[in-house]
């Protein structure tokens, strides 16, 4: 009788399109599957295994267009992904990915990448060249700022970003025009921007369990008219009357600000003794200050 192994092999002499080997206990990727007979693949599923690296040859399926990689143990992916040239879906979340290869924005057929539940600090700039990109998920990982190219994602619908680390958001992001979904709820925002409100096409926007202490007017405005679900819960909100009091505040320290005197950084010269340098407004702290500095060129401590 047959092994498992055996049977995944036979299945891979054929000239297979579809190609499902979830949940199989594999820890690296069956060598066959990049044999010519396998140049035709569209659909590879890997999912629910223990694979902890994608060989480079991964470039050879070039018909692939569904990648699925999800559960597995890849702390890394290759350069060369960035070669898949039709592949639209790429789908791997739960596993220990710390940072994507630039050449990843190469794909530029790719519509849904799913990145939750990785170890990702940061997102390649060049991912703005994902012109054809319509779904990113990327919550539960550990990103703490996202690139200002993000803006340039004309086709994007989905943002999914909860339970990261980010505080301010680029501005650019207010350039998605198709964006139906952006989910910032469990990250550490202060501030959105003023701009959102241009998000026109913006349906779904969660912002809950942030540090947010004022929202902008533009989310009220004439912008969103689409907006179905606003959900806030869990930020510290200011009464408008607090922001009229915190605005009164801090008017009042930067003109207390203004009125202060300021001494100058420069270092005064050397000066004969009883006369003083002027690099203060006030004259008695000058004649002061030259008398000391005096004192401690001509007696130091």
């Amino acid at each position: 009788m047959a092994t498992p192994k055996e049977k995944i092999c036979a299945i891979l002499r054929t000239q297979t399109i579809y190609l499902w080997l979830g949940s199989c206990n594999l820890t690296a990727v069956p060598t066959p599957i990049f044999r010519n007979r396998m140049s035709f693949l569209k659909l590879l599923y890997l999912n629910h295994n223990q694979i902890s690296v994608l060989p480079k040859s991964i470039d050879h399926l070039s018909c692939l267009e569904a990648l699925q990689l999800s559960d597995n143990k890849l702390s890394a992916l290759p350069v060369s992904i960035g070669r898949l040239s039709c592949l639209e879906d790429l789908i791997l979340d739960n596993n220990q990915l710390t940072a994507l290869p630039n050449s990843i924005s190469h794909i530029s057929a790719l519509r849904h990448l799913s990145l939750s539940d990785n170890k990702l600090t940061a997102l390649p700039k060049s991912i703005g060249r994902m012109s054809s990109l319509q779904k990113l998920w990327i919550d539960n990982n550990q990103l703490i700022a996202l690139p200002d190219s993000i803006g340039r994602l004309s086709c994007l619908e989905d943002l999914i970003l909860s339970h990261n680390q980010i505080a301010v958001l680029p501005t650019s992001i207010t350039h998605l025009s198709s964006l139906c979904k952006l989910y910032l709820d469990h990250n550490k925002l202060f501030a959105l921007p003023n701009s959102i409100g241009d998000l026109s096409s913006l349906g779904w926007l969660a912002i809950s369990d942030n540090q947010l202490t004022v929202l902008p007017a533009s989310i009220a405005g004439d912008g969103i008219t689409q907006l179905y679900e606003l959900t806030i819960r869990r930020n510290p909100l200011l009464s408008p009357q607090q922001q009229q009091q915190q605005q009164q505040q801090q008017q009042q320290r930067n003109q207390e600000e203004d009125a202060t005197p300021r001494l100058t950084t420069k270092r005064p010269r050397l000066c004969e003794e009883g006369e003083y340098y002027q690099f203060n407004p006030h004259p008695l702290i000058n004649i002061v200050a030259g008398f000391v500095w005096n004192a401690m060129i001509m007696h130091p401590p």
